[in-house]
């Protein structure tokens, strides 16, 4: 896998890299960012970006990642340091207006599935919303349809559209929790990535 040094703080070497290579074959909960105490595959004085497909957002991400890492090489468990974390990011960040649709995609029977800005998504709404989500995890998009973040490589496009309607549709019509819908719709497309990448799952 190719690293690209993007910058050097503190020690801490901060590297981009394929995220979809590192999601295909070593984590794919990895999204935006990662560092060694949440993902121990990423050296210890290392941070990864992923590639950047929308209007970019490195600076947030960076202080992000620093401020995670710092707290979890304390001792400090993800979900503290993840909330930690995301303050430290607020201060990079700015509410946008307007429209967070870019476009639509494609109609997944009556779901539509919007291209958003998810710069904006993250700077208006929450820095949880990365790669797509729907309206049983993110209260703020409309029931009727997905979102997919802007950020992410087009190629993976169809494998996230997958994955946000196995989860809607377990949440929704099957009544199952997120954890539990999380992973049979990582399941399913870990299956798909390997079998059927260029795939479009609905037109």
């Amino acid at each position: 896998m190719i690293k690209e040094l993007v910058k050097e703080i503190d020690g801490i070497k901060i590297y981009q890299v394929d995220g979809e290579y590192v999601r295909d074959h070593l984590n794919l909960e990895f999204t935006n960012f990662g560092q060694h105490y949440r993902f121990p595959f990423i050296p210890s004085h290392e941070i990864w970006l992923d590639k950047e497909y929308g209007r970019g957002e490195r600076e947030p991400f960076i202080a992000h990642a620093l401020k995670e890492r710092e707290l979890m090489s304390q001792g400090i468990e993800y979900p503290k340091a993840y909330d930690e974390a995301c303050k430290e990011e607020n201060k990079y960040r700015d509410r946008e207006d307007g429209d967070v649709r870019i476009r639509k995609l494609r109609d997944c029977g009556d779901v539509k599935v919007y291209l958003v800005d998810g710069k904006r998504v993250r700077g208006r709404y929450t820095k949880d919303f990365v790669q797509g989500g729907h309206c049983f995890v993110y209260h703020f998009i409309p029931r009727n349809e997905i979102w997919i973040d802007d950020d992410i490589k087009p190629e993976e496009r169809s494998a996230v559209i997958l994955h946000e309607l196995t989860e809607r549709n377990l949440m929704g019509r099957r009544r199952i929790g997120y954890e539990r819908a999380h992973r049979k719709a990582s399941l399913k497309e870990k299956i798909f990535r390997k079998k059927e990448p260029s795939f479009k799952v609905c037109h």
